[in-house]
């Protein structure tokens, strides 16, 4: 399969390599640029942004992260705008373990190709990931 072009296929690649689960880690990783920068709030389970960068480290959260998805987790686009090389996409996230949908919203910036940064915001948590937010 030859790598994506588009800015739009690049999301659609990347939506499809972390529906994937471990197996995709490897796609979703040659997906970013070497200098890339990925700002992610998962790290802290959504209470502040942990920032990756270069592939390096992005290739190491995404292995270390690989391993702590639920194996039936899977991410639905909602709605997708390109603007150039950027491209805001809405997305839902959904697994049993959650106990409800978890809800935001990547920025993307595509750059030849390749993810040269992507920013990640929750806007909805799911009760697993609510219950031991402060108050």
């Amino acid at each position: 399969m030859s790598a994506p072009t588009s800015p739009r296929a690049v999301v659609d690649a990347y939506v499809a390599a972390m529906n994937a689960g471990p197996p995709g880690a490897g796609a979703l990783a040659e997906l970013f640029a070497e200098d890339a920068v990925y700002a992610e709030p998962f790290s802290a389970l959504g209470r502040s942004q942990t920032t990756h960068a270069g592939i390096v480290a992005i290739r190491a959260f995404i292995r270390e992260s690989a391993g702590n998805k639920p194996p039936d987790m899977r991410i639905a686009l909602d709605r997708v705008d390109v603007d150039g090389e950027r491209i805001r996409a809405e997305w839902t996230c959904t697994a049993e373990l959650f106990g409800g949908p978890m809800r935001g919203y990547d920025v993307y910036i595509i750059r030849a190709g390749k993810i040269a940064r992507l920013d990640t915001t929750l806007t909805e948590r799911p009760p697993l990931f609510a219950a031991g937010e402060d108050a």
